[in-house]
């Protein structure tokens, strides 16, 4: 059984703190995650980064959710920062507020 490699979520992540103003608002009006593959700015995240169908889709996922995603450097888990941020959730409404995370 071929061993799957994980995407480096970290290069994913500076790669996409680097983008100008223009492509990141490209990326964040995007309203579904099928939708990527007609916005220039999701092929300068993911030029060559997956060679199989489950990597491609991995990526393009991942790529969706990279406008709702902050970095810090205090640790907090996923389920914190939901917590923390129902409030937001319930009073933006907006699917792109649904998943404010913190890595």
């Amino acid at each position: 059984m071929e061993q799957q490699k994980l995407p480096d979520f970290m290069a994913l992540y500076h790669t996409w703190e680097q983008l100008p103003p223009g492509p990141k608002a490209e990326l964040r009006r995007v309203g579904k995650p099928e939708e990527l593959i007609e916005t220039p700015a999701f092929y300068r995240l993911f030029s060559g980064k997956a060679e199989q169908e489950w990597e491609k889709q991995a990526y393009q996922r991942l790529i969706f959710c990279l406008p709702c995603v902050k970095h810090t450097s205090e640790g907090v888990g996923l389920g914190k920062a939901l917590a923390d941020n129902v409030q937001d959730i319930v009073d933006n409404n907006n699917s792109h507020d649904i998943v404010d995370s913190q890595l």
